[in-house]
Formats: C-alpha cells, structure tokens, sequence
C-alpha cells in the first residue's frame, strides 16, 4: 500500500484523550479502513480526523476517515461490512477488512459506520471508548 504524507493527512483535535481499547485492536481497525480507502476505494487523498470536533465528548473518541475516491452505490455500502464481500476484481482482496474492522471496534465496546454517496467518497467514522 502506497501510503505518503502527499495522500493522507492527520489531524488530531484532542490529544489528551486516551482511547480505552486494545492497541492491537485499534491499529488493525485503522489498518482495514485506511487500506480500503487507498486500494479499494482508489482515493487520492485520504483524511484522518481524531476525535472529530463535531461530538467530543470525555467517554469516547471519534475517528472520521474521510476518502476522495468513486464512492460507494447503495447496493455495495449495504454489503460492504459482510464477510467476504468485495467489490474489486476477483484476486484483489479477500472482502475480510471493513467487517472484522467492525466487529473489532464492537468487541471493544464501540462502533464503526460508513456513509458513502456515489461521485463524492466515503466517510468511515469510529467510536471508541475513551478516557480523559
């Protein structure tokens, strides 16, 4: 994965906030969804946002990853956390990162939501519990 300071950008509004999560866990969570906005979404910039200013609050910390890329249709943003859904050619991923992203931030008792409109890109936002 081509990932340069050219591509992605990091902001990062609150840095007091510790996420209350496993490390590991987080890593792979931004690892998937960063990975799918780069390779699969074919974005030529990627934004990352921590702890997103629009809902800050002491018990948990907001990540937005924002993408430039096609979008997503609405029959592919309904299938796009299945395990083993892809909608790349066949041989280009396994269809597993965006659904264990997802049951990894739930297992950490948060959440991950995409919203996507097609032309426009895609926003993926993740809430994890945080303490202060």
């Amino acid at each position: 994965m081509d990932l340069d300071g050219e591509r992605i950008t990091v902001s990062v509004a609150d840095s007091d906030t510790t996420i209350f999560a496993d490390p590991i866990h987080v890593r792979d969570i931004l690892d998937a969804v960063i990975r799918n906005a780069v390779e699969a979404g074919g974005a030529d910039s990627v934004h990352v946002q921590i702890n997103s200013l629009s809902r800050q609050s002491d018990e948990t910390v907001r990540i937005v990853v924002e993408d430039d890329g096609p979008g997503m249709s609405r029959s592919v943003l309904a299938r796009a956390l299945d395990p083993f859904f892809s909608h790349r050619p066949a041989g280009r991923g396994r269809g597993l990162g965006l659904s264990r992203a997802y049951r990894l931030a739930e297992i950490n008792h948060g959440r991950l939501r995409i919203d996507s409109v097609p032309d426009h890109g895609t926003k993926v936002t993740i809430e994890l519990p945080a303490r202060p």
